[in-house]
């Protein structure tokens, strides 16, 4: 990305070159003869004619012309249609890094509070008027098992950029209608109350949105909570 954008600024240093250049070009001048310094006596008589005055604009100072406007705006635009797509690859790669890191931040908290308060802790995910959104909150022995849905410490993922990713495939346990991971007193994984039971393991996958790459996303390895990243085709 870095070696495009120099390529962009290379290239318009030259067309300004290429420009002034043609423009101080002495041999695009009109040539003048000198006139000699005595008059011929044939011509003493008659009146001088008037020369229109000469502009006193030095030629370096001069407006491009017709073609050397469409020749830089043809190579800028060429460099615009290179620099493009690369620059909306790199802002979807920061996008989806920055949801995958705060998944695992997620995990980790949930995981150190479980531990901390000797209560289990989960975190739930889901996709929420467009946003995908995340919950982490303790569990006591009095609420049912499973994520709330009217809980105002819902927050989006990636923040302002929650709209534009998704959760493209996720083997977490589902519990009521939500991929979540419960994490106990001690810290290990749980998959109580979970659609289909299981150890509480899995798996959550990330992409930009309407995009399947690139891709990333946070494994819950073991029951002991082990937590690790992965990318692209290593999610699969």
């Amino acid at each position: 990305m870095i070696a495009i954008t120099r390529v962009t600024l290379v290239a318009g240093q030259l067309i300004l070159v290429y420009v002034r250049s043609k423009a101080s070009n002495p041999s695009d001048r009109p040539c003048t003869v000198p006139l000699a310094s005595t008059p011929l006596p044939v011509m003493t008589a008659m009146r001088s004619p008037r020369l229109p005055p000469q502009s006193s604009a030095p030629a370096s100072i001069r407006g491009f012309t017709l073609l050397e406007s469409i020749i830089a705006l043809a190579i800028i635009g060429i460099l615009a249609a290179i620099v493009a797509p690369a620059w909306k690859t790199l802002i979807d790669r920061q996008r989806v890094n920055t949801a995958q890191r705060e998944i695992l931040a997620s995990f980790r908290e949930a995981q150190f509070n479980a531990q901390r308060e000797i209560r289990d802790w989960q975190v739930c995910f889901r996709t929420q008027n467009g946003r995908v959104e995340t919950l982490v909150h303790a569990q006591s022995l009095t609420d049912a098992i499973g994520c709330p849905t009217n809980d105002s410490r819902w927050r989006p993922l990636a923040g302002e950029a929650s709209n534009k990713i998704q959760i493209i495939h996720s083997t977490l346990p589902l519990r009521n209608g939500y991929r979540s991971s419960r994490f106990l007193f001690n810290g290990r994984v749980s998959g109580a109350g979970a659609s289909g039971g299981g150890l509480g393991t899995g798996r959550i996958v990330i992409a930009p949105q309407n995009q399947t790459m690139p891709k990333r996303c946070v494994f819950i390895s073991t029951i002991l909570g082990t937590t690790r990243l992965a990318r692209d085709n290593q999610c699969n």
